[in-house]
């Protein structure tokens, strides 16, 4: 009798069980919406491994203090307008044509302006946002600009020597006895020689 209500008893309690796999209380797949596993947190940070990137090679350590002392480029004008420049000079290196080669001038692959020809540098507006480098022969004197301090200095000394001059002929004239004669203010001096006193005008006086 006891056995026989314990099997009632298992029986009773397995009613509500079913072994269709689709069914949300199936004891077998252990899907029964009772015996589903929750997530307890805990109080415990969550441990992070590090992103590691795998390659085909292993790069070497270098030092990040190399290659800062790169030889410059000394880009620039090298001759200025209105100067004299050789066959051959460079007048100007650049990147890119911000200067274009004009006449007796010559560009490089590096777009270096040279000259061809020996003469003057000038520097010649192309249009309205274009300049040109053009290098002429130089065919007369460049005449000097009279305002200019070497012209007054050099005029300064001129001076200067010609009183110098003058100042020592006086002397000279002053113990050789001699006079300075002249009827125009203009013309060169004559020298004339005082003359002397005779015996007979001694007498008269």
């Amino acid at each position: 009798m006891a056995v026989t209500g314990g099997m009632a008893t298992l029986t009773g309690s397995m009613k509500g069980l079913t072994l269709n796999p689709s069914s949300s209380s199936s004891f077998m797949t252990g899907e029964s919406s009772g015996l589903s596993p929750k997530f307890v947190p805990c109080g415990c940070p969550a441990v992070t491994q590090p992103l590691t990137i795998e390659a085909a090679h292993k790069k070497g350590a270098g030092s990040t203090k190399n290659g800062r002392d790169s030889i410059s480029k000394r880009l620039g004008v090298k001759i200025y307008g209105d100067q004299p420049a050789k066959p051959g000079a460079i007048i100007v290196r650049q990147r890119g044509t911000k200067f274009h080669a004009g006449k007796n001038v010559g560009i490089g692959r590096d777009y270096t302006i040279f000259s061809l020809i020996d003469g003057l540098v000038k520097f010649e507006k192309l249009g309205a946002d274009r300049k040109q480098i053009s290098v002429y022969p130089i065919t007369e004197e460049k005449v000097e600009n009279p305002n200019s301090r070497r012209v007054k200095r050099r005029e300064e000394f001129r001076a200067k020597r010609e009183k110098r001059k003058a100042y020592q002929l006086a002397n000279f004239f002053a113990e050789s006895g001699l006079v300075l004669a002249s009827a125009d203010p203009s013309e060169q001096f004559v020298l004339a020689s005082v003359p002397e006193e005779t015996e007979e005008e001694i007498a008269q006086c």
